[in-house]
């Protein structure tokens, strides 16, 4: 890496705006986002538990001598307080996705903020197996682009994907994401390393789709 590619210490300007944003609720057409909390347990634990099948393929092995919050209350509620630390740090945004109806139908964040000269993020998702193929994950990830682009004044967005992994893969192409390659044994899935697709978008290319997207997928102004 090239050192005038190195992240200052403190990152500071960036994470002292950042640290004055209040948690937003964002709003789509059938959509909200919005952080969960441990009133949210049941709802979560039920849509898991029923899609454990189709998410299994996708996800990581829980790390050694980790609790599942599955099947801990107590767990779950740590896992939302880890999310609320690292937001106040501003290091990864977390939200579930909700229908208008109240309804938990999944999960979308910002991952992996990275700031100095960089002020980059990971997309990262998943979609109850009962909603999918209806478009509300990428409804979802257009609120949340938005906010990243227009809020945290994130420059780039990436989103690695396993290349058999069809319905995201038709997510990113939904959203015009640009494939950069295959990154050869990326991330641990189900317990091996493997490869992934890369995929990213720059604020650049957001200002120039952004219309078309909404259009596509409408959102509705940040409630702060």
């Amino acid at each position: 890496m090239a050192s005038d590619q190195l992240a200052s210490p403190a990152g500071a300007g960036a994470r002292d705006v950042m640290a004055g944003l209040r948690t937003p609720i964002l709003r789509g057409a059938r959509v909200l986002l919005r952080p969960l909390s441990i009133s949210d347990w049941d709802a979560w634990r039920e849509v898991r538990l029923r899609c454990v099948t189709w998410l299994g393929r996708w996800e990581p092995v829980l790390e050694l001598g980790g609790v599942d919050p599955l099947f801990s209350r107590a767990a779950f509620a740590s896992w939302c307080a880890a999310w609320e630390h690292e937001r106040r740090l501003d290091l990864s945004y977390a939200f579930g996705i909700f229908l208008l109806d109240g309804r938990f139908v999944g999960e979308i964040s910002v991952g992996g903020v990275y700031r100095g000269s960089f002020h980059t993020g990971y997309l990262g998702y998943w979609i109850d197996e009962a909603v999918a193929g209806s478009e509300l994950a990428p409804e979802g990830i257009v609120l949340l682009m938005q906010y990243a682009f227009e809020s945290l004044l994130l420059h780039r967005l990436e989103a690695v994907i396993m290349p058999d992994n069809h319905p995201s893969t038709r997510v990113a192409e939904k959203l015009t994401l640009r494939s950069e390659g295959l990154a050869v044994r990326f991330a641990q899935v189900a317990g091996e390393y493997v490869d992934h697709v890369r995929y990213a978008m720059t604020v650049e290319e957001w200002r120039e789709g952004r219309d078309r997207l909404i259009r596509r997928f409408p959102t509705r102004p940040v409630a702060r």
